[in-house]
């Protein structure tokens, strides 16, 4: 599927989500599958933010204690999508929310602040029936989330 019609899917999706309670779009596929190609053009057509979630995070938990970034990942992540002023988020690079130290659950994240907001988001990872799946099951980062009423399209 060229990166065009994933781009329309997205813009389709988003626009369905308008009134949802939970108005999150996930763009999954492996490393190189063309997430980030697909985020950049669909936040250039809706000028929308996207944000490097990787970069901001870590910028913003930089001078915390390990404890104190698991404290305050939540709110520094609040902080980072409402600073964007915008109704829709796209947010690319989101590896950093698996690691093992912070213990949260990245889709739970996700959909707490899609309340809020529509949100489109990259997961470095693949579908797999009923669920997303990031990392291999014997990595320190593997995740394996149902994604019941979550809007997922497959980039890969």
């Amino acid at each position: 599927m060229s990166s065009a019609t994933v781009v329309e899917q997205v813009v389709r999706a988003v626009d369905r989500l308008r009134d949802a309670y939970e108005r999150l779009v996930v763009l999954a596929g492996p490393a190189g599958s063309g997430k980030t190609v697909v985020l950049r053009e669909f936040a250039r057509r809706r000028r929308v933010p996207l944000v490097n979630v990787n970069l901001e995070l870590s910028r913003r938990l930089l001078d915390e204690t390990v404890r104190g970034r698991r404290l305050r990942v939540r709110e520094k992540l609040a902080e980072l999508i409402e600073a964007q002023g915008a109704s829709i988020v796209a947010l690319d690079n989101t590896e950093i929310l698996f690691h093992p130290d912070l213990r949260v659950r990245p889709l739970e994240l996700f959909r707490a602040h899609a309340r809020n907001q529509r949100l489109v988001v990259t997961w470095n990872g693949r579908r797999d029936g009923t669920s997303l799946v990031y990392a291999d099951p014997d990595h320190p980062e593997y995740r394996r989330e149902d994604i019941e009423d979550t809007v997922v399209i497959d980039v890969s």
